[in-house]
């Protein structure tokens, strides 16, 4: 008795085989944006960052400018070695935020971004109220910008 076993693939078989699967690089991805977004958690609590949206996100009144990522600041004060300002800013919808600060010359550069969210169709104007108390180097000045 003669058996034959026989076992064909083609290299373009085998290279497809090699590939990661969609579900696979979209699990990466999440998985990427939840450490970055924990990341900017232990980050802001450590830096005493009070970060927070105040109300819902806002679909109305967005033509006159509805090319801007620019925050618009509505009320401000730097007070002993604390930053309070309110804020907002259209993006789209459904999004979280999150941020980070540094001090340039005499400048506090606060700088936030949408981190692990999957935005929505619409555009809406976010309202954000920033607070860091007991910042360590001095500064007199400050800056948002929306990353």
């Amino acid at each position: 008795m003669v058996l034959f076993v026989s076992c064909h693939s083609t290299d373009k078989e085998q290279a497809q085989n090699d590939e990661p699967s969609y579900d696979f690089l979209f699990e990466q991805i999440e998985q990427q944006q939840e450490q970055k977004k924990q990341d900017y958690i232990n980050t802001m609590e450590k830096k005493s960052i009070v970060f927070e949206q105040i109300g819902d996100c806002d679909e109305d009144d967005f033509d006159s400018l509805a090319e801007t990522k620019h925050p618009l600041i509505n009320t401000s004060e730097i007070k002993d070695s604390s930053l309070f300002v309110e804020f907002k800013f259209l993006d789209s919808c459904c999004q979280e935020f999150f941020g980070d600060y540094k001090i340039k010359n005499d400048t506090l550069v606060f700088k936030f971004e949408a981190v692990g969210s999957t935005a929505c169709d619409c555009y809406c104007w976010y309202t954000y109220k920033l607070r860091i108390e007991h910042i360590a180097n001095a500064f007199s000045d400050f800056e948002v910008v929306y990353w």
